[in-house]
C-alpha cells in the first residue's frame, strides 16, 4: 500500500469536485478534512460553524489568554493565523487544521458570510436546486454516498472508503515523525493499537512519547470563544470588533 498513490488519488478526487456548486466546495472540503486531520467521519459531518476558529499557540510560561492582551490586536497573530476546531463547548480543547485545507476551507465558509446562527452545521443536506438546509447535518450514510459518486468513473488505483481515508492520514502522520500520542489526540483514536496496526499497515515506524502533553492553543475569538460577530470570518474584523470592548472594559 504505497502512501503516495493514495495521496495523488486523493488530491485527483478532490480537483474533480465542481468549484461552482456549493455542493462541489462542500464535498471537497468534506473530503480534505478528513484525509488531513484523521477525524472519524461520523465527527467531521457533525461539526458546526461555532467549532471553526483561528488560533495561535500561547509561548512558554505565558499564563493570560490572548484578549487579556490588547497591545497584540492587529499586530500578532498576522492574517496568516491557523485555524481549527473546538472539540466541544467548553472551549477548552483545540485541534489544528492542517494549512493546506485552509485555502480550501475559506473557498467554501465564504457561502456562510452572511449567516447568523452560528450553530448551523460545517457540512448541511444541500438539496438539486443548490438549497443549503443549514440546520440538517450530512448522515455518516450520506457521506458514504459522496465519497462513492466521488470514485465514479474516476481514474484513480486506489478505492476508498472513510475507513481507510483515516488510515491514510494516520500514515501521513508517522511519516512526519509526529509520535503515536500527539496522533491519538488529534485524530481522536480511543486507543494506540489502532495508530500501531496502521503502522504495521504502511510499513512506518512510530515513536512514542508516554509524557505527551498537547500544546496549548488559544482561540481568537470573542466572545467566550465563540465566532458570534465576526461575520467574515478573518481576524482584521475580528480585530475591529474587539477594540470597542477592550476600551469599554467588556474584555
Amino acid at each position: 500500500m504505497r502512501l503516495q498513490d493514495q495521496e495523488i488519488d486523493i488530491m485527483s478526487l478532490s480537483k474533480a469536485c465542481n468549484p461552482r456548486k456549493i455542493s462541489g466546495r462542500r464535498n471537497r472540503l468534506l473530503l480534505r478534512l478528513a484525509s488531513t486531520t484523521g477525524l472519524p467521519i461520523g465527527s467531521i459531518v457533525q461539526l458546526r460553524l461555532w467549532q471553526l476558529t483561528y488560533f495561535f499557540e500561547l509561548e512558554h510560561g505565558d499564563l493570560h489568554r490572548y484578549p487579556q492582551r490588547a497591545g497584540n490586536i492587529g499586530a500578532r497573530p498576522r492574517p496568516y493565523t491557523s485555524i481549527g476546531l473546538y472539540l466541544d463547548d467548553s472551549f477548552q480543547q483545540l485541534i489544528p487544521i492542517p494549512r493546506s485545507v485552509y485555502k480550501v476551507l475559506r473557498g467554501y465558509v465564504g457561502a456562510f458570510e452572511e449567516l447568523d446562527e452560528r450553530s448551523s452545521f460545517v457540512f448541511p443536506v444541500i438539496r438539486k436546486n443548490g438549497r443549503i438546509e443549514h440546520n440538517r447535518a450530512l448522515t455518516v450514510k450520506d457521506a458514504h454516498k459522496i465519497l462513492q459518486g466521488m470514485q465514479t468513473g474516476a481514474t484513480i488505483v486506489t478505492h476508498f472508503d472513510w475507513n481507510k481515508i483515516r488510515q491514510m492520514a494516520v500514515a501521513g502522520m508517522l511519516e512526519k515523525k509526529i509520535s503515536i500520542q500527539k496522533i491519538q489526540h488529534v485524530t481522536r483514536f480511543k486507543d494506540l493499537k489502532s495508530i500501531k496496526d496502521t503502522a504495521k499497515m504502511y510499513g512506518r515506524d512510530f515513536e512514542s512519547i508516554p509524557s505527551f502533553a498537547p500544546k496549548r492553543f488559544v482561540g481568537l475569538d470573542f466572545p467566550k470563544g465563540v465566532l458570534k460577530e465576526n461575520m467574515y470570518w478573518y481576524p482584521q474584523e475580528l480585530y475591529e470588533y474587539a477594540r470597542p470592548l477592550y476600551a469599554k472594559g467588556s474584555i
